[in-house]
């Protein structure tokens, strides 16, 4: 089989997997009254904008909802565990290992048992139906595969970039946000591209 025919074929099956996406575009600038229309048009023959209008005439708040509380969860996942990943893989405290076991088991709770402790908690508190709340409860989801993430990437890094960083006179936290959080940067976009992905 020559190039030409495998460039061929690999261009046909990237069509037709696409051609949902491309189905999807097309109904969205479609009038309502076209989209009865058979056989349909492969193409909006009488495009219009006005399904966007209506989508951010309707859902933006709720939108500029989500990204609020997909930020506030990415910031606050990343600022409580790449510090604790760095601990885990560099410093090695006690019982590092009993941590990091624990912190796989906490993946293997069920989110609605959490969730009912969360709603007793947040209703003693105050801050049930909060966005504040909704933060907490989502990073305190993520916390631990956050953490278990920044630890086995953390563990790949030279130890010989800590030592040169501390020898030049970094303290241990110089050493975490001026070397390991800038190398780790892939670890944090994962992270980040998880936690955005679950937006609400």
């Amino acid at each position: 089989m020559t190039r030409s025919v495998k460039t061929l074929i690999g261009l046909v099956l990237t069509a037709i997997m696409l051609f949902p996406v491309y189905w999807m575009i097309n109904v969205s600038f479609t009038r309502d009254t076209d989209m009865r229309h058979d056989p349909p048009y492969l193409f909006p023959i009488h495009g219009t904008l006005e399904g966007y209008r209506a989508v951010l005439h309707q859902q933006l708040p709720y939108l500029g909802t989500s990204l609020l509380i997909g930020l506030g969860t990415v910031i606050l996942t990343v600022a409580l565990s790449a510090p604790a990943g760095y601990s885990l893989a560099k410093l090695r405290p006690r019982g590092g290992g009993v941590l990091s076991f624990v912190l796989l088991m906490a993946q293997m709770i069920p989110g609605i048992i959490m969730a009912m402790g969360f709603y007793a908690i947040y209703l003693r508190l105050g801050v049930l139906n909060t966005i504040p709340g909704l933060i907490l409860a989502d990073s305190t989801i993520a916390v631990p595969f956050g953490v278990l993430i920044f630890t086995a990437f953390m563990s790949g890094i030279p130890q010989e970039l800590t030592n040169a960083a501390l020898m030049d006179g970094a303290t241990r936290w110089r050493t975490f946000i001026s070397v390991i959080l800038p190398v780790s940067r892939n670890a944090v976009v994962f992270r980040t591209s998880s936690d955005t992905s679950k937006g609400r």
